[in-house]
């Protein structure tokens, strides 16, 4: 049984939940109890979506409320993610798109809840047009995520950042050591240099094993009638590559003092970085890294896009060739569908 299997059926039961089974005119029923976190969450994503749309249904009129930049940054974001992300779907190739956008504050940093509602707004408009721009065959949208920066004449740099995903059909792990790289799968690290017979270019190992983790991504538990899944508070995990290793091996692709011949990752190399890189994403650095957040539960958290880049650095005087990892991740909370719709697609309408 491999890493994934193990993994996937540890997650199958929704964790928290109290379920309790009642029958009435023969039919039995379930009824879910949400989480005192995710009550929380639903509060706070139901008012400013409420204070929202009070603001744009009265443009002339100032209510005075001020909120603190960082409850404005997670306000938009928070709601944006679960009006329009679609996280648990199956996606292979992604595509981050950035801008930096401003947000008007006082003197204590604070901005008029007038000015944040604007600013979500100019942010739907700019995503969607990130998004429509995509010729994804199937797209959809997988992730916003907002970081402040500086301020400068009264206006805070918010930096946005949005993930669209090419949907595909999620790949099933074969035995290992049988896929999902076979003969002749054999690729340059990194730098888009192609397959190592060079009859294929503009892609490299790195972005070959990141569209395929993406593709093989565990399956999201089927949420009870009338609950929906939703994301908030992602975060980051930078990797350089050489914090994990099994049996003196380096689980993400990681070689000091290269040689040519280190450059090309034949199959067999290709799978055990692919099934190294799943185990990294899946327990190593939930379990040993230090900024990962403490979670009551694996149900707590997931994985949601993965970024590798091959590069040639040179490292405390060491030449190096490395997959440079960005793990995106986020905080998971299961919702009624009465209190926090299901997302819609992005689209010009907006």
């Amino acid at each position: 049984m491999n890493t994934k299997t193990i993994i996937f059926m540890m997650i199958m039961l929704p964790a928290g939940l109290n379920m309790v089974s009642c029958s009435k005119d023969e039919n039995r029923q379930q009824t879910e109890v949400v989480k005192p976190d995710a009550q929380q969450l639903i509060e706070k994503i139901t008012t400013f979506r409420n204070k929202a749309e009070i603001v744009r249904a009265n443009p002339h009129l100032k209510s005075g409320e001020l909120m603190e930049r960082e409850e404005a940054r997670w306000s938009i974001e928070t709601l944006f993610n679960v009006s329009y992300a679609f996280p648990e779907e199956t996606y292979g190739k992604t595509v981050t798109d950035t801008s930096i956008l401003y947000l008007p504050v006082n003197t204590m940093g604070q901005a008029s809840l007038e000015d944040v509602v604007t600013l979500y707004d100019q942010i739907l408009a700019q995503v969607t047009q990130f998004y429509l721009s995509h010729k994804f065959d199937a797209k959809g949208f997988l992730l916003l995520q907002l970081k402040t920066g500086e301020t400068h004449d009264n206006k805070l740099e918010v930096i946005v950042v949005a993930v669209t995903g090419e949907k595909c059909v999620r790949i099933t792990d074969p035995e290992i050591n049988y896929g999902p790289f076979y003969e002749g799968d054999n690729w340059f690290y990194g730098y888009g240099m192609g397959k190592c017979d060079r009859t294929i270019s503009g892609n490299d190992a790195a972005e070959v094993l990141q569209e395929t983790i993406h593709a093989s991504m565990i399956a999201w538990p089927e949420p009870p009638i009338g609950f929906r899944w939703v994301t908030a508070n992602p975060f980051e995990i930078e990797l350089i590559g050489n914090e994990y290793m099994q049996n003196g091996a380096y689980l993400t692709f990681y070689v000091e003092n290269f040689t040519e011949a280190d450059m090309c990752l034949d199959y067999t190399e290709m799978n055990f970085h692919y099934y190294g890189e799943e185990n990294v994403i899946y327990q190593r650095v939930p379990q040993f890294h230090p900024n990962f957040p403490v979670f009551n539960s694996v149900e707590d958290w997931v994985f949601l896009n993965c970024d590798f880049e091959g590069k040639q650095e040179v490292i405390n005087d060491i030449p190096v060739i490395r997959h440079k990892n960005h793990l995106k991740y986020a905080q998971r909370f299961l919702v009624p569908v009465s209190e926090i719709p299901l997302p819609v697609e992005l689209s010009n309408e907006q």
